[in-house]
């Protein structure tokens, strides 16, 4: 977080979130930006696929923790930091507890499907996730 509110690069990011018109504008190289956020996404992706790799092992069951991860973003909104880690736990909490208590009444692996069960049902009672932004533009 420190990274987006101090640096420069950070802010850059930032404004051409918001508007890439508006920071052309104002000066920002856009195309080096894309190219920064790229970078930074694909050395995060690698070091996080390395520890996962390396503490459960390379194997089939992967993907279901990255859809999971998904759901954790779309749950706390994809512009929300906190929200993704906030929904991040909730999630595992959900899943512990369902794991724990409705996993004996169900068969088979179907208790991986409560996480996006529940993503389902907050996505249509606030479609932007629970700390998303509702982004209003006027003509």
């Amino acid at each position: 977080m420190l990274f987006y509110e101090k640096t420069r690069t950070g802010l850059g990011m930032r404004v051409v979130h918001e508007d890439h018109v508006v920071a052309q504008n104002l000066g920002i190289n856009v195309k080096r930006i894309f190219q920064y956020s790229w970078i930074i996404s694909c050395i995060i992706a690698v070091v996080a696929g390395m520890l996962l790799g390396n503490i459960q092992g390379v194997g089939l069951a992967l993907d279901a923790n990255g859809l999971i991860a998904i759901a954790a973003v779309l749950f706390g909104g994809l512009e929300s930091f906190t929200g993704a880690i906030t929904a991040g736990l909730a999630i595992g909490i959900l899943q512990m507890l369902t794991i724990a208590y409705i996993a004996p009444l169900l068969p088979g692996e179907t208790t991986m499907m409560i996480p996006f069960v529940f993503l389902l049902l907050i996505l249509f009672i606030k479609p932007y996730g629970l700390f998303g932004l509702v982004r209003i533009e006027r003509l």
